[in-house]
């Protein structure tokens, strides 16, 4: 009798453990191409939130600064110019990375090339002052005095909300 039971109690809990099992699998592998699709109209959301995101940004710099139209799309031309620069620096940032993870401390000619290693990261910092020097003379051009002081006290407010959060 205590047989009978004990089939009769098992028996449907392994029809139960095995159907949630399978509906399981299936829901994994469902969850897995939506989670594929997903990913991709994220990044996409993520780019045009990003876009967004940027235009309000100068647009609030522009009303901030009350600039001309034609201050603006010098503004415009600038910021992509520098973007463009951003993006080209950041492939010799990436093999320089690649360059100094690939060197051997055991190769008997280690020194000379951590010696060209550090004189590509030089160059790459010097690239980047250089940009960033040449960034504020262009802003310094195209807005006004005024303007061009409205600016730097808008960086250093910026900069010591940022120092803030540090703390």
């Amino acid at each position: 009798m205590k047989n009978k039971t004990i089939a009769f109690i098992t028996l449907p809990a392994l029809l139960l453990i095995c159907s949630f099992s399978i509906s399981n699998a299936n829901a994994e592998t469902t969850n897995f191409v939506k989670t594929e699709e997903s990913s991709i109209s994220k990044q996409e959301r993520r780019s045009e939130h990003s876009a967004k995101k940027s235009r309000k940004k100068f647009q609030k710099l522009y009303q901030k600064l009350n600039l001309t139209e034609q201050q603006q799309t010098q503004v415009k031309a600038l910021f992509k110019e520098q973007k463009t620069a951003r993006q080209t620096s950041g492939a010799s940032r990436k093999s320089l990375s690649k360059s100094v993870r690939s060197l051997d401390l055991n190769a008997p000619d280690y020194a000379e090339k951590l010696a060209v290693v550090k004189q590509q990261a030089g160059r790459a910092a010097r690239g980047k002052i250089d940009a960033m020097m040449a960034m504020q003379q262009s802003m310094q051009k195209i807005l006004t005095a005024e303007q061009f002081q409205k600016l730097q006290t808008l960086k250093l407010d910026t900069h010591g909300k940022r120092d803030k959060h540090k703390n």
